[in-house]
C-alpha cells in the first residue's frame, strides 16, 4: 500500500494559526506580506484590528503604503516615526494615542514643531522623543518653547519621555499640567527648584538621568510620586550632593513605593551610603 501525502495550502490555514504567525510580525510586515494575498486575508486583517493599531512610518515601498494607509489610518493608535516626512501627517490618524520619534539621525527642532503644532498632538496620551534634538542657529531662541508647547494645558499627555539633554534654562516658566503622570528626562543639571516636577502636580512616575547637582531648598512633597528611577551620569558623589539627593527623596516618603538609584557611572564616591535612612511609608 502507498501512503497518501496530505497537503495543506498556506491560504487554507485556520485563522487561529494565522494569528499565531502574525504575533511574531510587526504591523508593517503583516500588511505588506499578506494584505493582497487574497480576500480572506484582507477581511481578517481589517476585522481584527489588533494588528493595525501599532504602525511604524515606512522607509521603503511608498507606493504600497500610499494605497494601504487610507484604509487603516483610523485604526492606527500607536505611531513610531522614523522619517521626517511623516511629521507633517499626524492629523491623518484621528484615533492616535501615542507617538514615538525614533530617527536613525538626530532630529531638528523644525521637525518637532510640525508635530507639536498639529491638532492631533493635543489628543495624545503618550509622546516619546528617542533622538537628540538639534537647534539651528536661528532656532536657538526657541529652546525654551519646546517644553512650553509640550506642557501646554490643552494637551492630554499623560506620558512624556525625552532622551535629548535638557537644561534648567528650558524649564523655567512652564505651564502647570495636571495630566502628566509619567516623566522620563535627561537633565544636564539637577535643580529641584527649577524642575519639571514643579509643573506636574499629579506626577506618579519619574525617571531622571542627571549629570550634576545644584543646591536648592524647595518643598515638592505635594507631588505624590510612587516610583522614582534616578541615574547620576559621571561626576562625583560627595557629602554635599549626597545631602541634596537624600533631602529630595525624603520628600516623597509617604507616597513612594518604588525607588531605584543607579550610580554605576560615577567616577568617585566620597560619602557613606550606610547613613542614608529614608523611612518610607509601608502602607502602600
Amino acid at each position: 500500500m502507498t501512503e497518501k501525502n496530505s497537503l495543506t495550502l498556506f491560504g487554507q490555514l485556520p485563522t487561529e494559526i494565522l494569528f499565531e504567525i502574525f504575533d511574531y510580525l510587526s504591523c508593517n510586515d503583516i500588511f505588506y506580506a499578506f494584505f493582497y494575498f487574497n480576500q480572506r486575508f484582507n477581511s481578517i486583517l481589517l476585522e481584527d484590528q489588533r494588528y493595525s493599531t501599532n504602525f511604524q512610518s515606512p522607509i521603503t515601498n511608498f507606493k504600497f503604503w500610499q494605497n494601504i494607509l487610507p484604509i487603516i489610518r483610523t485604526q492606527i493608535q500607536y505611531l513610531t516615526l522614523t522619517t521626517i516626512d511623516f511629521c507633517s501627517s499626524l492629523d491623518l490618524f484621528p484615533n492616535l494615542k501615542s507617538v514615538i520619534i525614533s530617527f536613525p539621525i538626530p532630529i531638528y527642532y523644525e521637525g518637532l514643531t510640525l508635530i507639536l503644532k498639529s491638532e492631533q498632538f493635543k489628543k495624545l496620551n503618550s509622546f516619546k522623543i528617542q533622538n537628540k534634538i538639534f537647534f539651528k542657529e536661528e532656532e536657538e531662541n526657541h529652546k525654551e518653547t519646546l517644553l512650553v508647547d509640550i506642557f501646554h494645558h490643552e494637551n492630554s499627555l499623560q506620558i512624556f519621555e525625552c532622551s535629548s539633554a535638557l537644561s534648567s534654562r528650558e524649564m523655567t516658566n512652564l505651564p502647570i499640567n495636571i495630566n502628566i503622570q509619567s516623566l522620563s528626562l535627561k537633565l544636564t543639571n539637577f535643580i529641584p527648584i527649577v524642575s519639571p516636577l514643579d509643573y506636574t502636580p499629579n506626577l506618579k512616575y519619574v525617571n531622571l538621568l542627571v549629570r550634576s547637582f545644584w543646591y536648592a531648598d524647595v518643598d515638592l512633597s505635594k507631588i505624590k510620586l510612587k516610583q522614582i528611577f534616578f541615574t547620576l551620569e559621571k561626576g562625583e558623589i560627595n557629602e554635599w550632593s549626597f545631602l541634596i539627593l537624600k533631602n529630595f527623596l525624603k520628600q516623597f516618603s509617604f507616597s513612594l513605593i518604588c525607588l531605584s538609584l543607579n550610580l554605576n557611572q560615577i567616577e568617585t564616591i566620597t560619602t557613606n551610603f550606610n547613613s542614608m535612612v529614608l523611612h518610607f511609608n509601608n502602607n502602600s
